[in-house]
């Protein structure tokens, strides 16, 4: 099974602007986003809470979360959703849920030879691709 405490930076993005777009991102915002090199931490304790924490130059994100049991966060347009994260094989899955109405985001975190994070999300019908190395 996959183990995804450590760290990964963000190595390239496909389709990013778009996405964000889709979420209702502006445009000055969609900039700052994509010019950033954000990092992504995982860490899990001996109780099975996750600490995922988002890193960049703009800001700091932290969810506090136990697998398979919903969680509310920020999500990257502002909106404040409920959040539920799953585990199957080596892939997670996390579905963001606007408490207000919006769109739903579904992302899959995949790691593949425990050093390449990718993660593919989707809004809509919009699809994009991120992947992390890590460090």
């Amino acid at each position: 099974m996959a183990d995804y405490t450590g760290s990964f930076e963000l190595d390239s993005q496909q389709n990013y602007d778009n996405f964000l777009t889709e979420l209702g991102v502006g445009p000055i915002n969609r900039r700052l986003m994509q010019s950033t090199k954000p990092v992504i931490e995982f860490t899990v304790d001996e109780a099975g809470q996750w600490v995922i924490t988002n890193r960049d130059s703009l800001r700091t994100r932290q969810s506090l979360l136990k697998l398979g049991e919903e969680f509310t966060e920020t999500r990257v347009d502002e909106l404040k959703v409920t959040s539920l994260i799953t585990r199957e094989g080596d892939e997670l899955t996390h579905i963001q849920t606007p408490l207000n109405g919006g769109n739903v985001v579904k992302k899959v975190y995949d790691l593949k030879d425990d050093d390449t994070l990718t993660i593919t999300a989707s809004v809509g019908n919009v699809t994009s691709v991120l992947v992390f190395k890590r460090v």
